[in-house]
């Protein structure tokens, strides 16, 4: 989609149901992180000054879409209170699509209008946003240029829309998005459309999108950190180079510790060499024994000293240890 536009759906599997939240984030009302630009004089239809009247406008549509829905005859029960009325919708403008800001807002006008006549329902509210982005391991910003509108999920005669589109209603708005694109942009491309491979997934055979991208929050979220990483990576490269000389010292110093654990006896016929703890628990081991043989010859003088104590014979003296 480098050099193509594409407009997207909310998709209800991964984002939830449009509230307030995601007025006040459009008019530039709620403070994001991946915001890298400033939002004062953000392109916005109808203009929202503050949170306040938002949260007016909101209500207001909220009332004027469920009275809509009631007056169709046909409807015989009233909306359930979850039930989705406003939807929000983007047009993505792509990264390499060489555009101006005029183009870009002529070619939502445009689209816009489309989307209204074709669905006979109203775009709420629309935004432009140039403000969001990351900023690349080079330091340069890279801005996500889109568009975002809500609509009435409930037709000016009241029926539901996005519960009635068919299957390749989608299909369609990308090609709507290329034709209006194409009147201001020359060199403009169609968005690819999505391919499919099957794969095996626990026993199960699905058709899995193998073009699908990674969501831009999710993309931006991976740059930042990676973006971090370099930058620290840079930032502390003298002090790992210091790090690594250190830890050479010290394996070095380990090998000379470990060959001073060695004696310099070797083992018969090899030329491994005894460690002094081997040595010590030998010695040891001999002390022992020649101590108990000391100790039995003690035992066997004192036996024969109680035999001849009666008779003369100066005293043998009894080795003590």
């Amino acid at each position: 989609m480098a050099n193509a536009n594409a407009v997207i759906i909310r998709k209800a599997k991964l984002y939830p149901r449009p509230s307030l939240h995601n007025l006040l984030h459009n008019s530039g009302l709620i403070l994001a992180t991946y915001w890298i630009k400033s939002v004062v004089n953000i392109k916005q239809a109808p203009k929202i000054k503050n949170q306040e009247e938002a949260i007016k406008i909101w209500d207001k549509w909220i009332i004027i879409l469920r009275e809509r829905y009631k007056k169709n005859n046909k409807n015989k029960r009233e909306l359930r209170s979850d039930a989705i009325i406003i939807e929000e919708g983007l047009i993505v403008i792509g990264r390499d699509v060489v555009a101006n800001e005029n183009q870009i807002i002529q070619i939502s006008n445009d689209f816009i209008k489309k989307f209204e006549q074709d669905n006979n329902t109203n775009i709420l509210h629309a935004s432009y946003h140039n403000h969001e982005g990351h900023i690349d391991n080079d330091e340069k910003e890279v801005i996500n240029r889109h568009i975002h509108f809500l609509f009435a999920n409930v037709s000016k005669d009241g029926k539901m829309i996005r519960r009635n589109w068919k299957r390749d209603y989608l299909k369609k708005l990308q090609d709507d998005i290329y034709e209006i694109s194409k009147k201001y942009i020359q060199n403009i491309e169609r968005g690819k459309e999505a391919k499919y491979e099957q794969k095996n997934i626990n026993g199960k055979i699905v058709n899995e999108n193998i073009k699908k991208h990674i969501h831009p929050r999710k993309f931006r979220y991976i740059q930042e950190q990676e973006t971090l990483r370099n930058k620290l990576i840079k930032e502390n490269e003298a002090t790992i180079e210091n790090k690594n000389t250190e830890i050479e010292k010290l394996m070095e110093k380990i090998k000379y510790l470990k060959r001073r654990v060695d004696s310099r006896f070797k083992f018969k016929n090899t030329e491994k060499f005894l460690t002094y703890k081997f040595l010590y628990i030998s010695f040891k081991k001999k002390y022992i024994e020649h101590k108990n043989k000391f100790r039995e010859k003690n035992n066997i003088i004192k036996k024969y000293q109680n035999i001849y104590k009666n008779i003369n014979i100066p005293m043998i003296k009894i080795l003590i240890f």
